[in-house]
């Protein structure tokens, strides 16, 4: 059978768990996106114009610890 002790890596990784909506805007140019990101945990929302913003936002949301 398989083997069921956890790593402490495992013991110690946290995980989250997001939902993307990205679209393009009519007529933008190459860039031109939006979206919505839904922090599924705590339900916590965040609105975006620009894939930098997006990137900024989850380094953000990644980077902090419980």
């Amino acid at each position: 059978m398989g083997d069921d002790r956890a790593t402490e890596t495992d013991r110690t990784r946290i995980e989250h768990v997001f939902v993307l909506r990205l679209w393009r805007e009519p007529g933008a140019a190459f860039g031109g996106v939006r979206g919505t990101v839904l922090e599924v945990m705590s339900d916590r929302r965040f609105a975006f114009s620009s894939l930098a913003d997006l990137a900024d936002y989850l380094h953000l949301r990644l980077d902090r610890t419980p």
